[in-house]
């Protein structure tokens, strides 16, 4: 008995103190200096660390009496009320966060009203943020030391944050227009990160948020080590086990953004920093395409999501999309890593149909024939398309595509080459998930141990980790 009551006290202390420091880091960087700066920050950051302390604030002082008694009996009607108390408090802070929710809805309401008569295309637009300059202190706080980034939707400077050790972060600002699409990130990074209580899954970091005259500004991490790149070795050995960390890390993000029901929609190698120039730890950044299972339906008529080099073959030709598709650009993003230019390159939705066929054979029309834009595919012109066998040949067909692929990426290794075949299949039921590609041959030699190759096994580790089923 007294074993396990102390056994439960250690990992209640232990919770605390891991809550606290996070309570701490989020107090360091999150003063507000101004009426509307910070807003979304107050209203969503905490939420976890509240109902973990409610629980801790209640139940520890009863533990530790538990542990002086030899004897005891739990008492239902104590634990009832405190588990009322709970709900009550909780169910205020979200009516909290909704109100406050609506509070920034509104302003970016109001903005867009005002900008009704401006066009998405006026120079004006490109402009709006050109008075970001470097010395510029943004929100009494960060002082703007040089831009590292430009966008359709941004701009993203490095800052010196004069709160808290002078530390450098990065600060993406909205232009004015597109106030909306930055608030879009902000909800899906805080939803993410809030659930990321152990800091393990390689998704970037949203520290602040605040608004700079009319432009919404969001603070993220400042990594230094730039874009991914592998060092030009002579032994392919050693490149190979840095592509399998690279990997690896790829997948763990992807396997917990998949888990949280989110796509990001958007994966291509500018959107993936090393943390700092001497190492290979990696963030995945830019959320700003992330969008949810459940709004995939609002891409159903244009299917313009993912750039176009890492585009997956079911969003080309216009079929019904899922987690699936990130999956393709991660295929992508590997091969551009390892023979350093994109493995499929086209400036035209035809033209990348085109380069994936030559590359692995044409797509099976039974699965497409009921895609949107599958008239225009059914009348390209098939000349590369010349040495392929029948559809229905498929031994025949992965031989020919193994042989290309291998010549592509000008390497032997067949666990790679297989790993990136598996990944490139054109029926997302049958492409490799993050989980499965986890388990793959090729990344076995980054594992001392033996990863069994069953999805629910390792779901349901993950759901025993997950934060959310912590508070459900």
């Amino acid at each position: 008995m007294f074993s396990n009551v102390s056994s439960t006290i250690k990992d209640v202390r232990d919770i605390t103190k891991k809550h606290e420091e996070i309570r701490i880091h989020f107090t360091n960087n999150c003063r507000p200096t101004t009426a509307h700066f910070n807003i979304v920050q107050r209203v969503t950051a905490g939420l976890s660390i509240l109902h973990k302390e409610l629980l801790i604030k209640q139940r520890l002082p009863m533990e530790l009496k538990k542990e002086t008694t030899s004897a005891w009996k739990p008492d239902m009607k104590a634990t009832h009320t405190v588990l009322l108390q709970e709900e009550k408090t909780l169910s205020s802070v979200w009516r909290q966060n909704f109100n406050l929710f609506e509070i920034l809805e509104s302003r970016l309401n109001t903005e867009d009203n005002g900008h009704a008569g401006t066009s998405r295309h006026h120079p004006e637009a490109i402009d709006d943020i050109s008075e970001i300059t470097n010395q510029l202190i943004l929100a009494r706080r960060y002082r703007v030391i040089k831009i590292v980034g430009e966008g359709a939707f941004s701009k993203t400077v490095c800052a010196e944050d004069l709160y808290r050790n002078r530390s450098l972060v990065a600060v993406k600002i909205m232009i004015s227009q597109y106030n909306r699409v930055g608030f879009e990130e902000c909800k899906k990074l805080r939803y993410l990160n809030l659930h990321d209580i152990y800091e393990n899954t390689h998704i970037s970091k949203l520290l602040n948020t605040f608004f700079f005259d009319k432009h919404f500004c969001l603070v993220f991490e400042y990594y230094r080590g730039g874009l991914l790149k592998v060092p030009c070795m002579v032994n392919e050995q050693f490149r190979l086990q840095i592509i399998r960390k690279l990997a690896c890390q790829l997948l763990t993000a992807l396997i917990y953004i998949k888990h949280m029901a989110v796509i990001h929609g958007d994966l291509k190698l500018e959107n993936i920093l090393f943390v700092t120039e001497k190492s290979y730890e990696l963030k995945v950044i830019d959320f700003g395409n992330a969008i949810g299972l459940d709004d995939v339906k609002y891409y159903m008529e244009s299917f313009e999501i993912q750039s176009l080099l890492y585009r997956a073959p079911e969003v080309l030709l216009g079929l019904p999309f899922g987690y699936e598709i990130d999956m393709w650009s991660f295929g992508c993003i590997l091969c551009e890593i390892w023979i350093g230019y994109p493995i499929f390159q086209s400036d035209t939705k035809s033209g990348m149909v085109k380069e994936m066929e030559r590359l692995l054979g044409p797509l099976p029309k039974p699965l497409y024939k009921n895609a949107k834009n599958f008239a225009w595919y059914s009348t390209r012109d098939d000349n590369g398309l010349k040495g392929w066998p029948a559809e229905d040949n498929k031994d025949t067909l992965r031989s020919i595509r193994i042989r290309r692929l291998s010549k592509a990426l000008n390497t032997n290794n067949l666990d790679f080459i297989k790993f990136i075949d598996e990944i490139y299949n054109y029926d997302p039921s049958k492409r490799l998930t993050p989980t499965e590609a986890l388990c793959h041959t090729f990344l076995a030699p980054l594992f001392p141990f033996t990863l069994f190759y069953t999805n629910h096994a390792i779901n349901s580790v993950l759901k025993r980790t997950s934060l959310y089923q912590e508070l459900a």
